[in-house]
């Protein structure tokens, strides 16, 4: 199957700025009938202001951020969407024998999506209004 590189980049504007107008959270509900059938890794994760993620978590992402492999479940992924109120940058990696999904943050500027799951892409062509989608295979 053909992977798919999916640039998020949804903004909205502020006392002259522009900001993101979604986060980690609103991609893991799109992709939330896939994503708890695949085991997760943490690659790395830097965000703003924790808003009550709990030690074992926050230790799973000094482990990542320090270069260590660190799996997480679908759960803690789930809890990633909700901790922080700015996700900084990060990328996640869930697999399973048969499918591979690549999530993505960028200094704040925009998210990617790597896939081949069409109904994923589909889902992501509907909720977001800025979005470029590159075939990368």
């Amino acid at each position: 199957m053909r992977k798919y590189k999916i640039t998020i980049n949804d903004k909205y504007e502020a006392n002259g700025s522009r900001f993101l107008n979604f986060d980690l959270a609103d991609i893991l509900e799109l992709i939330q009938e896939r994503g708890v059938n695949l085991t997760w890794q943490l690659c790395h994760l830097d965000f703003i202001d924790n808003k009550g993620c709990d030690g074992s978590l926050l230790e799973s992402i000094s482990k990542a951020n320090s270069g260590s492999e660190t799996f997480i479940k679908w759960n803690d992924v789930e809890k990633l969407g909700k901790c922080f109120n700015q996700i900084i940058d990060a990328k996640l990696i869930g697999k399973n024998k048969d499918e591979v999904i690549i999530i993505s943050a960028f200094d704040s500027s925009f998210w990617e999506v790597i896939t081949d799951n069409q109904t994923i892409i589909e889902k992501l062509k509907v909720r977001f209004k800025n979005i470029e989608i590159d075939d990368i295979d």
